[in-house]
């Protein structure tokens, strides 16, 4: 049984009470970023991966150049076949306008809402409906207090992780506990520093080549 945080389906991406995400139309980028992201254009997003209200406003350019890397291997890999699209969600934090948050709890006790960079989502295997496949979720993070906020992870202890940053990682690794299916790898999560090279990590790039479940 899917455990849920609040109304967002952690598998599909959609809130329950909308027949598209976060009810709004997707749109192509804006063309405000259209200059620095050039998969804007049909030759070079032909699948027309990705949504955003327009333009994509992203907050980094590491961020961006994930995106791009993404966009990039799906052109030009079979794999693209099997992914069902890609969401740049950092982007959509106003509560009013996405369900897609995860809580967590800051070292004062107070809640906090945290929403990840991307969803990457693929299609499901065999007679699974659309918006069931597994998807990965990726933030992109700063490197500053990177050994910090890696050793406060992998300890994967709430209580003693004394950073904002490795908290939102261990509230969102233990949703993806929590959500794991009989295949035990319908949700992941990945959390990617800024200075690591390439952005596109070897498991990303795993979880979108990988066939089946």
């Amino acid at each position: 049984m899917l455990i849920l945080q609040r109304h967002f389906d952690v598998r599909t991406g959609l809130p329950h009470d909308t027949g598209s995400l976060v009810g709004r139309e997707r749109t192509r980028l804006g063309t405000e970023e259209q200059d620095k992201c050039r998969c804007s254009t049909n030759s070079e997003n032909p699948r027309d991966f990705g949504y955003h209200y327009a333009p994509y406003k992203f907050a980094s350019e590491p961020e961006r150049d994930f995106f791009l890397d993404v966009l990039t291997l799906l052109q030009t890999s079979p794999a693209a076949e099997r992914v069902e699209d890609v969401y740049f969600t950092g982007g959509t934090v106003d509560e009013k306008k996405t369900d897609f948050f995860v809580e967590y709890t800051d070292t004062s006790g107070k809640h906090h809402r945290y929403v990840p960079d991307f969803i990457i989502r693929k299609r499901p295997g065999g007679e699974g409906a659309p918006g069931t496949g597994p998807s990965l979720i990726v933030e992109i993070k700063s490197s500053q207090q990177r050994e910090t906020i890696a050793a406060q992870v992998a300890a994967g202890d709430m209580a003693t992780a004394t950073t904002d940053e490795a908290r939102k990682a261990l509230a969102t690794l233990h949703w993806v506990d929590l959500n794991r299916g009989p295949a035990g790898e319908e949700l992941r999560y990945e959390l990617i520093f800024d200075n690591e090279a390439p952005l596109l990590t070897e498991r990303v790039r795993h979880f979108i080549e990988e066939q089946g479940r």
